[in-house]
C-alpha cells in the first residue's frame, strides 16, 4: 500500500488543494533486549604497543588517519603507571561513547588498540582506536538499541561543544528537531520514534527543546527562538552478517547559517524489530536527486504529518528552468500538478522557493490503499529538453503506463538532458488531532474522479 497526496489545483478562482496520504501503522513503544557479548578484558591488561606514528600532541591532538573511532586519555606523569592509566581512561571513554552506560561490550573492546602516546605539561596522553567497520559489525549483531542511544547522546554533547566553540552561548541553547527522512521520505512512525530519541539525547546534553506550531499561513514554524535545528536521514545497510539502521545527523546553526555534520549513529535492525519498530514499506527504488533541485516541506517535529494537518512543499531551483511536477500517490495512480491553473507558466526563476500547492496550504486527508507519497520534478533550461513532458499543462490524471514508468523506471524513464529529483513523506496517526470527516473523504474521491486524463 502507498500514500496519496492528491493535489487538486483549483479551477478558475479556486485557491485550495487537497492533499491525501495513507497513514502507516502506529509506532509501538520500544523495549530493549540486552546482549551479553562476553567478558570485558581486565583493566590491567598490557596495552598493545603503538606503531611508530610520532608522539601525540596532548594539547592539540590530531585524529588518527583512516576510518577509526578514537578517544584520548591522560594521567599525571607522577601517577603510578601513568601510561597504562591514560590508556585505560581512553578505553573507558570509548566504551561509554560506543556502548552506553549499561551494555556490556567486551567483544567490541577486544578490538581496541593503542594508537600513539605523548607527554605534555606534566601529563601523559594516550590515544585508543577501534576500526569503525568493527563497530558497525558489532552494532549489527547486538540485540539492543543502546548503541544508538549512546551514540545520539555523544553526538548531542559534541554538538553542544561545537556551539560553544562558535561562541553560541545561549543558556541553555535552544534546539528544534526538524525533518527526519526515512529511506528517502520525510516522516513516518520510525522517523517519529527516532526523533523522540534525538529529543532525549539533546535534553540530557543540556539543550532546551523548542516545539513547532502552525502559523495562520498553514506553515509549521518554531514556537520560539532557537539556536540550532537538528535534521536527520535514516538509511539501512548490510554490515558483515547483519543489517544496521544508520542515521546521518546535521546541526543547522540559525544565527551563523552554518551546518555541522555529525558522525553517523546506528543500531541493528534485529534490535529495532524486537522493539516493534519496523522498516517502512517502500517501492524499493532509490529516490533520484539533483543538487539544482532542492525541496522544503512544512512538517512537524521529526517530519511528522497528521491527518487534518496543513502543509506545503516548496521547490527551489539553482538556475532558471522549465519545470514539470508529478504526484505519485500509489503504484498505479498519479497526477501532473505543475504548471497548473494558478501558476500557468512552468518557467521557475532561480533561488525563489516555489510553493507547489499555490497560494493555499494542502489539507492532509487519507485515501485507502496508500502509505507513501512521492513527488517527481523534471526540469530543463530549454523547454524542448523536457521531451514528452513539454506539453503537459494543468492538473490532470496520469495514464497507468506513465505512472508505472515513473514509479519503477529510474533515471532511464526521463529525458536524457533533463534534471530529475524526488521527495515525499509519510504520515502518522499516534498523537494526532481527530481526522477529517467522512464528507471530506467523499469529496476527495469525487474530485479525483473528476480530473481529466493528461494528454
Amino acid at each position: 500500500m502507498r500514500a496519496l497526496w492528491a493535489l487538486l489545483a483549483g479551477r478558475g478562482s479556486a485557491r485550495s488543494a487537497l492533499f491525501a496520504l495513507l497513514v502507516l501503522s502506529a509506532c509501538a513503544e520500544s523495549g530493549v533486549v540486552r546482549a551479553d557479548p562476553g567478558p570485558t578484558p581486565s583493566p590491567r591488561s598490557t596495552p598493545v604497543p603503538a606503531e611508530d606514528r610520532g608522539a601525540l600532541d596532548c594539547d592539540r591532538p590530531e585524529p588518527p588517519t583512516g576510518d577509526f573511532d578514537y578517544a584520548i586519555g591522560s594521567a599525571a606523569t607522577d601517577a603510578p603507571e601513568p601510561d597504562l592509566r591514560a590508556y585505560q581512561v581512553a578505553r573507558d571513554e570509548l566504551q561509554r561513547r560506543l556502548c552506553g552506560e549499561r551494555l556490556d561490550c567486551g567483544g567490541l573492546m577486544a578490538e581496541v588498540k593503542r594508537w600513539t602516546a605523548g607527554r605534555s605539561s606534566g601529563r601523559v596522553c594516550v590515544m585508543a582506536t577501534v576500526l569503525k567497520s568493527k563497530v558497525r559489525e558489532w552494532v549489527a549483531r547486538t540485540a539492543s538499541i543502546e548503541p544508538l542511544e549512546a551514540g545520539l547522546l555523544d553526538r548531542a554533547r559534541d554538538l553542544m561543544k561545537r556551539l560553544l566553540e562558535r561562541n553560541v552561548r545561549a543558556n541553555p541553547p535552544r534546539a528544534v528537531i526538524g525533518t527526519i527522512e526515512d529511506l528517502g521520505l520525510a516522516g513516518g512512525p520510525r522517523a517519529v520514534w527516532f526523533a523522540d530519541r534525538i529529543q532525549w539525547a539533546l535534553s540530557r546534553a543540556g539543550f532546551k527543546l523548542v516545539g513547532l506550531e502552525v502559523g495562520f499561513d498553514g506553515k509549521k514554524k518554531p514556537a520560539g527562538e532557537y539556536e540550532v535545528l537538528v535534521t536527520g536521514r535514516l538509511y539501512e545497510r548490510r554490515e558483515g552478517q547483519g543489517e544496521i539502521l544508520e542515521a546521518a545527523l546535521v546541526g543547522n546553526l540559525r544565527a551563523l547559517r552554518e551546518t555541522l555534520p555529525l558522525e553517523p549513529v546506528g543500531c541493528g535492525l534485529d534490535a529495532l524489530r524486537a522493539t516493534k519498530v519496523g522498516s517502512p514499506v517502500t517501492s524499493g527504488r532509490e529516490l533520484l536527486s539533483d543538487p539544482d533541485l532542492v525541496f522544503t516541506i512544512d512538517t512537524g517535529s521529526g517530519g511528522q504529518l497528521c491527518e487534518g494537518d496543513k502543509t506545503q512543499i516548496y521547490l527551489t531551483v539553482g538556475r532558471p528552468m522549465h519545470v514539470r511536477v508529478f504526484d505519485l500517490y500509489s503504484p498505479k495512480d498519479g497526477l501532473a500538478i505543475f504548471p497548473n491553473e494558478q501558476v500557468p507558466s512552468g518557467l521557475v526563476p532561480a533561488g525563489v522557493p516555489l510553493p507547489l500547492g499555490g497560494d493555499s496550504p494542502f489539507d492532509v486527508l487519507l485515501v485507502p490503499g496508500s502509505n507513501e507519497e512521492r513527488f517527481i520534478v523534471v526540469a530543463a533550461e530549454r523547454e524542448d529538453d523536457l521531451g514528452p513532458f513539454k506539453d503537459l499543462r494543468g492538473t490532470c490524471a496520469l495514464t497507468k503506463d506513465l505512472v508505472t514508468r515513473l514509479v519503477s523506471g529510474g533515471a532511464a524513464a526521463f529525458p536524457a538532458r533533463a534534471k530529475v529529483a524526488e521527495t515525499g513523506f509519510r504520515v502518522v496517526r499516534e498523537g494526532c488531532t481527530p481526522p477529517p470527516s467522512a464528507a471530506d473523504r467523499k469529496k476527495l474521491q469525487s474530485d479525483l474522479l473528476a480530473l481529466p486524463l493528461c494528454r
